[in-house]
């Protein structure tokens, strides 16, 4: 069996959000160094690195969702995955008739989402629709 870090004790897994995965790039980037970054976020050099390595992508996605990588309270930022949806369309389409119903000043619910999704494939052509109660602009 190998023997683990901090005498035996198990590490606990820390999961960080988009925006604190992007705050941390920035900090590396003004000269902070692994080490502390490591020591301050609780993750490995490996996770880092890895964090590093996935610049683009993590900028791109915050960019996608006009989310300000200093935003605490966004629900995109907040994510912990780059999930989206598998047909970009129909992703659009949902965004569209969202933000339609939000300039109108209609409060939209989970389900009213769901059902909205579920016509807008229907229209499209999308088979095999499922729709979840998750969604990249909903939390």
């Amino acid at each position: 069996m190998a023997s683990r870090e901090n005498g035996g004790v198990k590490r606990k897994r820390v999961s960080l959000s988009v925006n604190q995965k992007l705050e941390l790039i920035k900090k590396l980037e003004a000269g902070a160094t692994v080490a502390h970054v490591c020591e301050e976020y609780g993750v490995k050099k490996q996770t880092v690195s890895d964090i590093r390595k996935a610049k683009d992508k993590l900028t791109a996605f915050s960019l996608k969702f006009g989310v300000p990588s200093t935003s605490k309270t966004s629900s995109v930022g907040g994510r912990k995955h780059m999930r989206v949806a598998q047909d970009k369309d129909l992703e659009e389409a949902v965004y569209t008739w969202i933000m339609q119903e939000r300039s109108c000043g209609v409060n939209i619910r989970g389900v009213q989402i769901q059902n909205a999704a579920s016509k807008l494939a229907r229209h499209i052509g999308v088979e095999k629709f499922v729709a979840s109660e998750k969604t990249p602009w909903h939390n």
